[in-house]
């Protein structure tokens, strides 16, 4: 499992510099983790699970395509959380996901208050009230949270550093990831 939690830390690593560089996720990083997912879940625990592996990257991927219609979360980050099941598996995928949407609703409002100022996400929470009571959607101002994008690889990343201390099984490979750097440093 410490394997496995390294892929994907090191995938996290360049999709956040990447997200914060560029506002992008490339293709290529997530269907090369995608893959290296399934060869590692294969080599590590056979046949079965790298389907199993397979099953929950396409799963991850079908889940998350209604949130990417809607435009709540950009298709690089779909795809690296699909990647992220193939590595993970479904219950860490799925802790990481819901503790990454908890993290990134934090964090977008954190980060638009930053760009917007306190007034941009005030006139956001009123937009959205008004289309909630008018059941209108009104298209955001270019001076408020709503207009701006906002990097969600850091806070899927953060969805999974809490699944790693959270989870035993998990923290138990940190755990012993860091005993064995202290050891050598």
């Amino acid at each position: 499992m410490l394997t496995l939690t390294l892929i994907t830390l090191f995938l996290f690593a360049i999709a956040v510099w990447w997200d914060f560089r560029a506002f992008t996720i490339p293709n290529w990083l997530t269907l090369l983790f995608f893959c290296i997912g399934i060869f590692a879940n294969f080599v590590l625990f056979g046949a079965l699970q790298a389907a199993i592996a397979f099953a929950t990257g396409f799963g991850v991927l079908v889940i998350m395509f209604p949130l990417f219609a809607f435009r709540l979360i950009g298709a690089g980050d779909v795809k690296l959380m699909m990647a992220v099941g193939a590595i993970m598996g479904t219950l860490p995928t799925f802790l990481t996901l819901v503790w990454g949407i908890i993290f990134g609703s934090v964090l977008a409002i954190l980060f638009g208050a930053f760009k917007t100022g306190v007034s941009g996400v005030a006139k956001t929470f009123k937009r959205y009230y008004h289309c909630l009571i008018i059941r209108t959607y009104f298209k955001p101002d270019a001076d408020e949270l709503g207009a701006i994008s906002v990097p969600y690889a850091p806070a899927l990343a953060l969805g999974f550093i809490y699944t790693c201390y959270s989870t035993p099984e998990l923290s138990r490979a940190l755990r012993a990831l860091f005993t064995s750097l202290e050891y050598w440093v």
